[in-house]
């Protein structure tokens, strides 16, 4: 079983490369939509990898694992990240559309990192002998599910928007 520095350090590491990808895609996308989406992950990235960073020192100083808002109490919810992104995206299509070039492989790519940081973070959770630990892990898993519907949702509106349209209406059809 590897220690739990070495785990947070390859942690970081992969945040740090999530971050870069997300910037290289920012930079490759013209879509509003895409390049707003990516720079926010990137963004998020960068602030889980701070997130880890404190955390392990936070243990290697005291030899305990913290809860995470013990280390930081910044809100990572990208609730209202995600709501500000869309609504920017549909004002910015409605009138001369970008048209979506083709972002299905960065979309796919990436979706496929948040799928390996969730793996990594439930297993180490899953792992944990200390309940804080396994909280922490347990709060990095629900970060990364963020990011990858975050993903999600932007792939399904670009590739086809009327069923992105009808998923998000259906709760006034429903309701």
């Amino acid at each position: 079983m590897p220690e739990l520095s070495d785990v947070l350090q390859d942690a970081i590491k992969l945040e740090q490369d999530g971050e870069r990808y997300y910037e290289m895609a920012a930079a490759k996308a013209a879509n509003p939509l895409a390049k707003n989406t990516f720079a926010a992950l990137a963004e998020q990235e960068r602030a889980h990898a701070d997130l880890l960073r404190a955390y392990c020192d936070a243990v290697d100083e005291g030899g305990t694992c913290p809860t995470p808002a013990a280390i930081d109490e910044r809100d990572y919810s990208l609730g209202a990240t995600a709501r500000r992104i869309f609504e920017q995206a549909v004002a910015d299509l409605a009138g001369d559309a970008v048209p979506a070039e083709d972002l299905h492989e960065l979309y796919e790519t990436a979706m496929q990192m948040e799928r390996m940081s969730i793996e990594l973070y439930r297993q180490q959770g899953d792992a944990a002998t200390d309940p804080h630990a396994a909280e922490f892990f347990a709060y990095l898993v629900e970060q990364e599910r963020g990011h990858l519907k975050l993903l999600a949702d932007g792939q399904q509106y670009l590739e086809d928007p009327d069923s992105w349209y009808f998923e998000e209406e259906q709760w006034g059809v429903t309701g």
